[in-house]
């Protein structure tokens, strides 16, 4: 899969929804995290990281599915979108 997704280009986009996502999370947890005991602030951080793995997994799955029927660009602009994200990168 990994390579039917680097080999369209659209890998940068997947890594730059990943890092945009990673920013969020990791922003809300410094906020919340100041009010929360040590335990809550490691199962919130566990909690959040998973979820932004299967975020993560599921784009890709998506994107693997658009490659493969050649609509690629149709997923990088879609992702450009949803995330609104200049460090989003096209494909080549």
């Amino acid at each position: 899969m990994k390579s039917i997704v680097a080999s369209c280009g659209v890998a940068s986009s997947i890594e730059g929804v990943n890092d945009k996502l990673e920013r969020i999370r990791k922003g809300e947890l410094d906020r919340y995290s100041k009010h929360l005991s040590i335990h809550e602030a490691e199962m919130l951080e566990d909690v959040t990281k998973k979820m932004i793995l299967r975020i993560v997994a599921l784009s890709t799955s998506k994107v693997k599915q658009c490659a493969e029927s050649g609509n690629q660009q149709k997923m990088v602009a879609l992702l450009h979108q949803l995330f609104d994200n200049n460090e989003i990168h096209s494909f080549s």
